[in-house]
This record gives C-alpha cells, structure tokens and sequence, in this order.
C-alpha cells in the first residue's frame, strides 16, 4: 500500500504535527505500507527529522499561505513526482487546509485521511483523527463531516512513537518526592519560556533537584540556554535528542507546553505543570485540567520567573499533589496503539 503525508514544520508551526505524522508513518512501515511525506519549505523546517527515521520526502515548491488553490496544485504534481500511480491514501495534518483542498486533491488519491484538533472547518474525507481530550469530543465534529467518515476521536487512539510504548511498561505513580525536574516547550518556544524557567531554578537555588533542560535545534535561544546550564546547579542541557520518553520516565515533574508533548508526559504518568503558545492549545488543555490530568498555569506570554518559581515550590511542599496527578494520567489513557494504522490498512481502497 502506498501511502503520502502532507504536513509541514516550522518554528512557528513546530514539530508536534510532523513528529505525529511520523509515528503515524512508523507504524504502517511496519505493517508494510510505502509512506513518503509531502511538506513545504519553511523558516525552521524539520526534514532532518524525516532523514533522520528513514523517510523519503519531497520538498513543496509552493505553501498554504498563497493559496489552498496553489497548494493543492503543487502537491498533486509533487505526489506525481513520489508514486507513478495513484497513492491508496492521502494524510493531511494541516490546520490551513479544508474542504476545498481536499475536493481539488480526492480524484488523485484513492482514500483521504485528516488529522485535526480544531473542528472548525468542514473536511471532505473518509477518516478523521483528533487524539485529543474534550469534553464534548463526540459533538465537535457534527456538520463538519461526510456521513460515510470514520471518526477516531480522543486519547486512546494517541499517535506516540515506539519508546514511548516501550517506556510505558515501565511507567509508575510518582511517589511525590520531587528529586528531577523535566522542562521542556517543544521545539522552538517562541516565547523563549526555557530561559525564564532557568531563572526561576535559579532562584530556588536547590541542590538536591536535577533539571533536564530540553530544547530543538530550531530554538533560536539554544546557545545561551546551553551556556545558563553550564553555569548553573544540576542543570543538564539536552538537544534534538531522541531519548525524550527515557526523561519523563525518569523525572518527577514536568514544566512544559501544551499539545502533543502533553500527551506524552500524560502517557508516562508524569505530573506536569503545562502552559499553552496558541489558541489550538487552550481548549483540550483546560478541558484536561478540569479532568485533573494536569496543572494549567496560564498563557506562556503571561508568565514570569516569579510564576514558575511559586508553583515549582507548591509542589515541591505538596507532595500528594503530584502523586495524585501521577496517578489521573496513567489511569486516563488506556491506548488502541495500532487501531488507526489498521483501519488505514485494513479499508479497501
């Protein structure tokens, strides 16, 4: 079965669509389908990512930002250019793309995949994946999608890749004793949230915490973070690395973004204290709080030092605060790891 994905990354747009896409793509080669990946040039992209896993891609001439007319038209003949015949599926994970993109790409695939998170534009497609939390999850899409569409709506259905599958098995309720700290804000943290997280390190000044600092190679901020760490206590700086799941599995508490890192960190029932870069993000990250998988401190662009500093030291005096996130998210993901590749692979096309 041959199979293209159309996704972009960008430091403004981030990893989280490419790395799900990935995951995706992992496991239907696994299963034995060709997938290739169809994305534009943009500031910051991320084809080293898809070298990286061992995916051909193919470079999009054109982007959404001129047209969805002229992005449909650029990435049929670039599917032409990937596969002499017609693909048997089209994935799109694209909040600029719709129904009209997809109606101009349908007669040049066999079956058309979306993945989305917003429900707030039609899509003309035969199977729909929004992994998300909300608490009207089965009303979102309504009107918005063809009779005949196969929905996969909520966590169980997770795109994550193999270590964290692999992590999960060894994945255990925190005891509440907070000895490492985790602080990540995907990718590219545009808001540059690493750094005022190091400040507040700083100023609790406790020697008994490790911290792992993440950030990507499109952090424009990596430099000087790296540098911070050097000079600060316990700090271990970490980039573009590969053994995220090996961290949260290691750490007590988290400090991180919304969207799909919210996820992982949930998977491997690691208590985080999560705020959210975009409006995509607000939503699913309050609905999940009032759930009580997570603590939602607020809009990065909102926060300082002092805030990070008070909350990291609520929870550091309240124990049974993060045992009992711990133990809200390990109990509220119960995974289908395989049911969205099988249904790929298993639809006559």
């Amino acid at each position: 079965m041959n199979i293209v994905i159309r996704v972009d990354a960008s430091t403004s747009i981030g990893s989280g669509h490419l790395m799900r896409c990935v995951a995706l793509a992992t496991k239907l080669r696994h299963k034995g389908a060709t997938v290739k990946f169809i994305s534009a040039v943009l500031p910051g992209d991320m084809f080293q990512i898809l070298e990286s896993h061992g995916f051909e891609y193919a470079q999009l001439a054109s982007n959404v930002s001129e047209s969805q007319e002229a992005d449909a038209t650029c990435t049929q003949q670039t599917i032409y250019s990937l596969f002499k015949n017609s693909p048997d599926w089209l994935i799109v994970d694209h909040y600029a793309l719709d129904a009209k993109w997809e109606r101009l790409l349908q007669s040049q695939v066999k079956k058309l995949m979306v993945i989305d998170d917003l429900a707030n534009r039609a899509h003309v497609c035969d199977m729909l994946l929004d992994q998300n939390y909300y608490s009207d999850a089965e009303l979102r899409y309504q009107h918005l999608l063809p009779t005949q569409c196969r929905t996969f709506l909520g966590p169980a259905y997770l795109l994550l890749r193999d270590e964290f599958y692999e992590a999960r098995k060894y994945a255990k309720v925190r005891s509440g004793k907070v000895k490492r700290i985790l602080v990540f804000f995907g990718s590219s943290d545009t808001t540059n949230q690493t750094q005022t997280v190091i400040e507040s390190i700083m100023q609790l000044n406790r020697r008994d915490i490790i911290f792992d600092i993440v950030v990507g190679n499109s952090n424009p901020n990596r430099h000087k973070i790296a540098e911070q760490c050097q000079l600060g206590i316990n700090m271990n700086f970490h980039c573009q690395i590969n053994y995220i799941a090996e961290l949260m599995l290691n750490a007590d508490l988290a400090i991180g973004a919304g969207g799909s890192a919210m996820w992982e960190r949930c998977f491997l029932g690691l208590p985080s204290i999560t705020v959210i870069f975009a409006s995509n993000q607000e939503r699913t990250t309050k609905d999940f709080s009032d759930a009580g998988g997570i603590h939602f401190l607020g809009w990065a662009t909102g926060l300082s030092a002092a805030s990070y500093l008070q909350v990291i030291k609520d929870f550091l005096d309240q124990p049974h605060l993060v045992r009992e996130l711990s133990q809200k998210c390990l109990n509220f993901i119960h995974p289908s790891p395989d049911a969205v590749a099988e249904s790929i692979l298993s639809i006559d096309s």
